[in-house]
C-alpha cells in the first residue's frame, strides 16, 4: 500500500461538517468542537475517503465565492451536492480545488507521502488516529501527544454528531 501512487489532480481535501436539513445548510460547531479533515479521491466520478473507503457520507462541493449580506459582509459560501442525499448529520464538504493546486506540487505522490503529510499537518484529520495506531511502536511513541490530542478532538466531534441525531437533545439542568 505504501508504494501505491495517488494522482494529486484527483485528490481533494474535505471537511466533515454537520448538515441541518431544517436550516438548509451546515451547522456551526460549538466552541471546543473542531471539524475534521479527510482526503477524498475521485474513482471514476465517485469520491471515496482514501483511509476509510467503506464510509459513505453525502458529498458537497464548496463554491469558490462567498455569500454576502446587504452591507457586503461575507457570511458563508454556497455549496452544492455532488453525491448522496443530504440528511441531518455528517457530510463531506470538499474544497473547490484539487490538492495539486493547493497542497502538493507533484502530479503523483505515494500513500506513504500522504500519510506523512497528515501526521505533520496542523489540521485535525479524522483518520490520523488510526494511522498513528498502525505505526510500529518505536515510531508511534513520537506521536503520543498528537494521538492524545486527536483522540480528544475525535471524541468531542463524535459526541456532537451523536447528539444531533433525532430524539437526542441537550437539556439545561435546573439550579
Amino acid at each position: 500500500m505504501e508504494n501505491k501512487k495517488v494522482d494529486t489532480r484527483r485528490l481533494r481535501l474535505a471537511k466533515i461538517k454537520v448538515f441541518n436539513k431544517e436550516d438548509g445548510g451546515s451547522e456551526f460547531l460549538p466552541k471546543g468542537v473542531e471539524a475534521p479533515y479527510v482526503f477524498l479521491y475521485d474513482v471514476n466520478g465517485t469520491y471515496v475517503n482514501l483511509f476509510n473507503p467503506v464510509e459513505e457520507l453525502p458529498i458537497c462541493e464548496r463554491a469558490p465565492y462567498a455569500i454576502c449580506d446587504a452591507e457586503g459582509e461575507d457570511y458563508g459560501t454556497y455549496m452544492w451536492s455532488i453525491s448522496g442525499e443530504l440528511q441531518d448529520g455528517p457530510f463531506y464538504l470538499m474544497n473547490s480545488h484539487s490538492c495539486k493546486n493547493d497542497i502538493f506540487s507533484d502530479d503523483e505522490i505515494t500513500m506513504e507521502h500522504l500519510r506523512e503529510y497528515m501526521l505533520r499537518s496542523g489540521r485535525f484529520f479524522y483518520d490520523r488516529v488510526d494511522i498513528i495506531k498502525s505505526l510500529p511502536l518505536k515510531e508511534r511513541i513520537k506521536y503520543r501527544d498528537l494521538l492524545r490530542s486527536d483522540e480528544i478532538k475525535h471524541h468531542k466531534f463524535d459526541e456532537y454528531v451523536s447528539s444531533r441525531k433525532k430524539g437526542v437533545q441537550y437539556r439545561k439542568k435546573a439550579n
